[in-house]
C-alpha cells in the first residue's frame, strides 16, 4: 500500500512539473508569419500584474509608395518611403529613407526614421528623429523634441530650430530663428548663406559659424551676348536635327504641316492649349487615384507630351518653311532646311524683345503642338489633301 502511495505521489509531482514547464514554454512563444505585414504581440510578465497585455503594430517589410491628397504613414516600414500629396504625415518607424514631395510634410514626435529625409514642400515640420535632412521648402521647423543624428542641408525662406542637430547645419535662408536662452542646438558647425548676417546668440552653435552673403552679379554685356548666342546656336542645331529626321523618315510630313498651318492655324493653337490642359490634368488625376500600372502609363504619356513640346518650335518652323518655299517655287531639300533654320532664327531673335518675346514663346509652341496632334488625329484627310496639292503643283 505504501509503495502504491509513493508511486502515485511521484507521478503527481511529475505531472505538475510537466504542466509548469508547458506553461513556461507557451509564455515564451513568439508568433511568426511569412507575410510582409506581421502583427507583433508583447505579453506582460510583471509579478504585480498577472493580466497579460498586448501591444500590436503593423510591420511592412518592403518599400512603400503613396500618392494621395492626404498621406498618413503610421506603420513600421522595413524599407524606404516615397510619398506625394498635399498633406503628408509620418508617425511610424521607417527603416530606410523618406522621400516626400507635397504641400505640408509633418514628421510626428513618435516617428523614428533610421535613414535620411529628402523633402520638397511648402512647409516641413520635424518633431521626430532621423539621421539627415535634405530639404527645399518654404518654411522648415524643428520641434523641441526633434533630433537629427547627423547633418541638415536646408534651403528655405524661413527656418526655426528648437531641436538638436548632432553634427553640422548647412543652410540657405532669409530668416533663421532659435528659441530664447537656447544652448547647444547645433553640436557641430553652422554654415549659412543669406542676404544679410544674422545675430546668433552665443552658445547655440557648439562649433564654428560661417556666413556667406548672397549676391546677385549683373552679367556684363559680353556675357549676355555670349549667353544668347550660345542658346540660339543650340536651338538651331536641335531644329536642324529634327528637320533632317523629318526629311529622312517622314518626307510627306512637311506637306501636311504646311497644309495645317495654312488652313487651320487658329485651330492648331487651340488644340495645343487643350492638349496641355488635358495631359497635365489627366496625368495628375491618374497618379493620385489609379494603381501602379496606370500610373506608369500616365508617366509614359507625360514623357511623350514633353517630347512633343520640345520639338514643337521646330515643327512650326518646318510648316512655315514649306509655305514660304512653295510660294517662292523653290521646294528643294536644301532650300527647305535653310528656310526652316531662318524661320527659327527669326523666332529666337523675336523672343529677345520684351513682352513680344513672351508672346512668341507661348504662341509658337502651342501651334507646333497643335500641328502634331491634328496630324495624328486627322491623318487620312491630310494625306488626301497633301496628295491633291502635290498633283495641282505638278500640273502647274
Amino acid at each position: 500500500m505504501k509503495r502504491n502511495l509513493k508511486r502515485i505521489l511521484a507521478l503527481s509531482i511529475l505531472l505538475i512539473m510537466l504542466s509548469l514547464a508547458t506553461i513556461s514554454m507557451a509564455s515564451d512563444a513568439v508568433p511568426t508569419s511569412d507575410d510582409n505585414t506581421t502583427p507583433n504581440v508583447v505579453t506582460s510578465t510583471d509579478d504585480n500584474n498577472t493580466t497579460p497585455t498586448e501591444n500590436t503594430y503593423e510591420l511592412i517589410a518592403s518599400d512603400i509608395y503613396k500618392a494621395e491628397a492626404n498621406v498618413i504613414i503610421d506603420q513600421t516600414i522595413d524599407g524606404n518611403v516615397f510619398a506625394f500629396g498635399n498633406n503628408i504625415t509620418i508617425s511610424g518607424e521607417i527603416g530606410g529613407d523618406v522621400f516626400a514631395c507635397g504641400g505640408n510634410v509633418t514628421i510626428e514626435e513618435n516617428a523614428y526614421i533610421h535613414g535620411s529625409i529628402f523633402a520638397c514642400a511648402k512647409t516641413l515640420t520635424l518633431n521626430g528623429i532621423c539621421y539627415d535632412v535634405y530639404a527645399a521648402c518654404g518654411n522648415f521647423t524643428m520641434g523641441n523634441k526633434s533630433i537629427v543624428a547627423r547633418d541638415i542641408r536646408i534651403g528655405s525662406d524661413a527656418i526655426y530650430i528648437s531641436g538638436l542637430v548632432k553634427r553640422d547645419a548647412y543652410i540657405s535662408t532669409e530668416q533663421l530663428v532659435f528659441p530664447d536662452n537656447a544652448s547647444g542646438l547645433i553640436a557641430g558647425n553652422l554654415e549659412y548663406s543669406a542676404h544679410s548676417e544674422f545675430d546668433i546668440v552665443e552658445g547655440v552653435v557648439t562649433g564654428n559659424t560661417k556666413y556667406t552673403p548672397l549676391t546677385v552679379d549683373e552679367p556684363s554685356l559680353a556675357n549676355k551676348i555670349a549667353y544668347h548666342t550660345t542658346n540660339i546656336l543650340a536651338s538651331l542645331l536641335y531644329v536642324l536635327a529634327v528637320t533632317l529626321f523629318v526629311i529622312w523618315l517622314a518626307p510627306n510630313f512637311k506637306e501636311k504641316a504646311g497644309t495645317i498651318l495654312k488652313k487651320k492655324a487658329p485651330l492648331s493653337f487651340g488644340v495645343g492649349i487643350l492638349t496641355c490642359i488635358v495631359v497635365i490634368a489627366g496625368a495628375f488625376i491618374l497618379l493620385l487615384t489609379a494603381g501602379n500600372l496606370v500610373a506608369g502609363i500616365s508617366v509614359a504619356g507625360v514623357t511623350l507630351f514633353i517630347l512633343a513640346l520640345t520639338i514643337s518650335k521646330a515643327i512650326f518652323g518646318i510648316a512655315c518653311a514649306k509655305l514660304i518655299n512653295t510660294k517662292l517655287g523653290k521646294d528643294t531639300n536644301i532650300m527647305f532646311i535653310l528656310t526652316t533654320l531662318l524661320v527659327v532664327l527669326v523666332l529666337n531673335l523675336l523672343k529677345l524683345i520684351p513682352y513680344l518675346g513672351a508672346l512668341v514663346a507661348f504662341i509658337v509652341p502651342m501651334i507646333g503642338l497643335g500641328i502634331i496632334v491634328i496630324n495624328l488625329v486627322m491623318k487620312k484627310g491630310l494625306d488626301d489633301k497633301s496628295e491633291e496639292s502635290t498633283t495641282v503643283e505638278e500640273t502647274k
